[in-house]
């Protein structure tokens, strides 16, 4: 689980992974302050290669903000984390995990499609930059 002296190096990750519309450490306070918010972090040789900050919510578990570092992606870092939210949500009696994702991320579009996520919503203007989101669902 993420601790608060992970935040510098998630951060770090953060701004790696984001080139723009990432997320600032008070947004990563702010929501980790909140009632339900958790963080979930991948550590390799004492590294943070990669985050997930997710809501349980009374259905469904939120995936808010996810991440793996460039050097480690397509090495299993994004399934491994993604399992154990999916067995987070199913030990919380959750029937599903979401999670929106930009229209223009076909990476993480298709990785969520290996997770057996399907594309559920079409969401217009959802960005504050008014991209397009589509909200992927994996039943529980």
């Amino acid at each position: 689980m993420l601790s608060p002296d992970d935040l510098y190096e998630v951060l770090v990750l953060e701004n790696l992974c984001y080139v723009n519309n990432h997320w600032t450490l008070e947004q990563f306070k702010s929501c980790l302050c909140e009632e339900n918010c958790y963080g979930l972090i991948c550590v390799e040789n004492e590294d943070v290669v990669g985050f997930a900050i997710y809501l349980l919510l009374d259905f469904h578990l939120a995936i808010l903000n996810f991440a793996v570092h460039p050097n480690k992606r397509r090495q299993g870092v994004g399934s491994q984390m993604f399992y154990r939210l999916v067995k987070i949500g199913e030990a919380y009696n959750l029937q599903e995990v979401v999670l929106e994702v930009r229209e223009t991320n076909i990476r993480m579009q298709k990785f969520l499609q290996s997770q057996n996520c399907l594309a559920k919503h079409v969401l217009n203007g959802h960005y504050p930059d008014g991209e397009t989101a589509y909200q992927f669902v994996r039943k529980l």
